[in-house]
Parts: C-alpha cells; structure tokens; sequence
C-alpha cells in the first residue's frame, strides 16, 4: 500500500496568538510473505515542514514460526513527532511552553517469542528498546510552581513484558500479564514530569472475559502497579452488559476498590465510579 497527505494548520488563540503551518508526507508499506513459515513487513515515510527538516521514517517487522506452537517475532523502526502548539506557545500562569523547542525522534526495537498451544493457550515474551533524542515533556523544577515545555537530549527506555492467555470454551478468556519499565536517567530530586516520568515501572493484571447464560456478557479486570514517586495500588475494574435483543442494559464499575492513586503528581484521579446504561439496537 501507498499513500499521501497534505495539512495545513492554523490557530487563532489568545494565548499561544495566530499561527499556521504546513506539512507534507508520503508512505510505502509492503507485506511479504517470502516463505511458508516466514512473514516481512517493510516501510516507510517520509514527512517534510517549512519550519523543520524533513525526516524519513523507516520501520520493519519480520515473524517466523520455528514448529511446535512457536513463532519468533522482531521489528524496528523510528518515530518522529514534532511540537504541538500548546508545547510551543502555551502560557498560563502555571504553564509555560517552549518556542525554541525541536522534534522528538526515537528509535523503536522490539523481539519476543510467542506459543500456541493445542487447548487455546497462548504464552509470549517480549524484550523491547526505545532509544529517544529530544523528548517533548513539561518538567516543574524543585520549588517552582510552574511547568516549563523542555527537550531531553537523550533519554533510553528498556522493558519486558510477559502474557499468558487460556480460553475456556467457545467464548471465554483469561488472561495474566506483567511488564516491566525502566528509564535510562531520572529527574532531579523534587522535579515533577507531567508525561515522560510518570509510566508504571512495574504492573501486572489479572483479567477475565466472556459470555455467561443466553447473553450476559462480562469483563474484569484486575491491576497492581507502582510509580517512581508513588506506592503500589490496585485497580478493580467490572461491566456487566446484555447482549441480545433491542433493549441491551449495561453496568460499569470502574475503581471499584476506591483507590486513591494519581495519573501523576498533583493529578488525582477519580474514586469508585458507576455507570449504567441501556443500549439500543436498531439494526
């Protein structure tokens, strides 16, 4: 496949002003298959701005079944993102954004093993790499009150993630995940990152799914996680929906255990929440 796309942006704000600006960008994607066992997927894009460089963006995936259930999978490829207006030209009294800001860029790298079994289990472990230049983040220094937008010049991610699924039956699942994060530097003592900073550094889940009876359909999902700055929590969530007919009732729990956790510093989320609804199918 191939395609193309132009854009043209432009704000009126009053607080980043009026500004506008265009970009370009084209892709090719091929898929292959070179032999039975083997699939190969390559690409890329290419993106031009005035204000910018243009920037290529290569990517490539390669699977290969090795017998017995087992498949062995790998890709790479870079992203770019340029700044956003907010990053730009935000101002607030507690936000102030960065004009002379560059794109981010990072580099992606990913291998894992994958297991099918004959009952419907499925078993997979992955190993995966982010290699970033100028990161994009708003950083609050120790004994500020406000976040300034700032590059990173160079900051590395390295993880796993581990995942075992079962089926039972025709329409009913189970699944157990962990994945693991950690970040080549840290910030300074005190500093707060609203973005880059803030992933889990470990969390696992415990979830399930399925039909119950002519048309219950159920789903739960239960997490642990911790942050650098924030102890460990657990996350219960629940929905309840009716799959048949015109009328289809639904409930949703989310947070059941009413957590009290932050999405980061300063930032809380919300408590136990209940929603109920009633769907209906027309056609």
């Amino acid at each position: 496949s191939a395609g193309a796309q132009y854009l043209s942006e432009s704000i009126d704000s009053t607080v980043a002003g009026q500004r506008d600006r265009d970009r370009g960008s084209a892709y090719v994607m091929l898929d292959l298959r070179p032999t039975q066992k083997m699939t190969l997927s390559l690409g890329v894009r290419d993106e031009v701005w005035k204000k910018w460089r243009g920037q290529t963006s290569p990517s490539l995936a390669l699977g290969y079944w090795l017998g017995a259930g087992l498949k062995v999978r790998g890709q790479g490829g870079m992203a770019f993102r340029i700044p956003t207006y907010t990053d730009l030209y935000h101002r607030d009294p507690g936000n102030v954004g960065n004009p002379n800001l560059k794109p981010e860029q990072a580099w992606n790298y990913e291998g894992g093993l994958d297991w099918y079994g004959r009952r419907g289990t499925k078993a997979s472990a992955t190993y995966f790499r982010r290699l970033e230049q100028n990161t994009i983040d708003w950083i609050r220094d120790a004994g500020s009150s406000v976040f300034q937008a700032r590059n990173f010049q160079r900051l590395d991610f390295n993880g796993g993630e581990l995942e075992v699924r079962q089926r039972i039956g025709p329409a009913q699942e189970i699944w157990v995940n962990y994945t693991a994060l950690r970040a080549s530097s840290r910030l300074p003592v005190n500093a707060v990152s609203r973005y880059v900073f803030n992933f889990p550094q470990n969390q696992a889940y415990f979830g399930y799914r399925g039909t119950l009876g002519p048309g219950l359909l159920v789903k739960t999902q239960m997490g642990v996680y911790n942050r650098t700055w924030q102890s460990t929590k657990a996350l219960w969530d629940v929905s309840l929906g009716w799959n048949r007919g015109m009328w289809r009732p639904f409930v949703q729990a989310t947070n059941l255990l009413n957590t009290q956790h932050e999405a980061f510093q300063g930032l809380a989320q919300p408590g136990r929440w209940l929603r109920g609804g009633v769907e209906i199918k027309v056609f």
